[in-house]
């Protein structure tokens, strides 16, 4: 029954796809408090813009269609804009990845090729040699956070491991690996995470584990668990690292044990009593975790494979039945109750359940792996 109603939906996606892209011309969507994101675009991609254009690759692999290449054509001044004259953080991994990598892959149009790897080597200038991470967020004469690394960032690894494949860079490979082993700090003994973690700017040492996305330095946040299932996983992918996979396993353990009776991840799994927001759930934790489950159970013993794929069936089937908007007229997002961060004014966590571009991507994402379509969008 899955199956259908995944294909069901996956239709109804690559309709509103086809919908989005008359309104999605020379920005690009971001998050939503009404599930319309053209009421508030971002003129520069922000940290989200290639999870739309993800969107439209993965609709013309699967259709075979030229208006979806013709759509991404049309993107290559945004982003080479951005590239040359916009802000460039950790992000550039999230932001070309799921543009100029699989526009290559789905066009073989060696434009695409050049501005990956030039990408990479951007994203390369955040790697600090001592510590073997990508520095997070800040320019990088600012001493603020300047030893910070986020479990966000497993995601942006791929480009430098298919950059460097592309280019024979090996430095990039490195610095990748490195940094997949350096993120290793971020997990506790129970196989919870901290959202970042902080090392010595001068000796490279690792010191402490924090947290800007959950609920405190000593909670769990969701989302970053998914990031930390699906990261490291593609590390293991990418390196034949075992410890990877170690990992990723211990993460997605945690995560299936801590979601709701709707098979739902509250927006933080450590909260204490009176902490805000205790039933907020966050569904773009949910549909990152199901399509990395579909993808680790392929590569881990037939008992856990099955427990991972009865976990992702259970999340993706509560997000088609209670959470999607995607035969709804009125909404451009596919699903509601994103979580969205933020800081309220007395300085407590401020959970937004909007709509996000991630949340959606991740969504089809899932929905095309369960519906019977092979895709890989981060690799070569």
């Amino acid at each position: 029954m899955l199956r259908q109603l995944a294909q069901k939906e996956r239709n109804g996606v690559i309709a509103k796809i086809d919908k989005n892209m008359l309104l999605y011309r020379d920005k690009t969507p971001c998050i939503s408090e009404t599930a319309r994101y053209s009421d508030h675009l971002s003129a520069d991609g922000d940290w989200t813009a290639s999870f739309w254009t993800g969107m439209v690759v993965m609709a013309g692999a699967l259709t075979g269609e030229a208006k979806y290449s013709d759509y991404l054509e049309g993107l290559l001044p945004f982003y080479q804009n951005r590239l040359d004259f916009g802000w460039k953080d950790h992000d550039l991994g999230f932001l070309y990845q799921l543009y100029a990598l699989d526009a290559y892959r789905l066009t073989n149009d060696c434009r695409y090729a050049k501005m990956a790897v030039s990408a990479a080597e951007t994203l390369m200038h955040r790697y600090d040699p001592r510590g073997g991470f990508l520095r997070a967020w800040g320019k990088l004469i600012d001493p603020y956070r300047a030893g910070k690394l986020i479990i966000d960032c497993q995601l942006n690894l791929p480009l430098l491991f298919c950059a460097a494949q592309m280019s024979g860079n090996d430095a990039m490979r490195t610095a990748a690996h490195r940094h997949a082993e350096a993120t290793l700090n971020v997990v506790r003994a129970d196989g919870s995470t901290f959202h970042t973690f902080d090392f010595d700017c001068v000796t490279g040492k690792p010191l402490r584990g924090e947290t800007e996305g959950g609920f405190s330095d000593d909670s769990c946040w969701s989302r970053g668990q998914s990031w930390g299932i699906y990261g490291f996983y593609l590390a293991y992918f990418h390196t034949s690292d075992t410890r990877f996979l170690r990992t990723a396993e211990t993460l997605a353990d945690y995560f299936i044990a801590r979601l709701d009776e709707n098979n739902m991840p509250k927006w933080d799994f450590k909260l204490p009593g009176g902490a805000p927001y205790p039933d907020a759930i966050d569904t773009s934790a949910a549909a990152i975790a199901a399509s990395a489950l579909y993808d680790l159970s392929g590569v881990v013993s037939a008992e856990k494979a099955a427990a991972y794929v009865k976990a992702a069936d259970a999340m993706l089937l509560s997000l088609i039945q209670n959470h999607s908007r995607v035969f709804d007229d009125g909404a451009e997002a596919l699903l509601e109750k994103c979580y969205c961060g933020g800081v309220s004014p007395d300085g407590t966590p401020l959970v937004r359940q909007w709509s996000a571009i991630f949340g959606d991507y991740f969504y089809m994402e899932a929905l095309m792996k369960k519906s019977g379509t092979p895709i890989h969008m981060w690799r070569l």
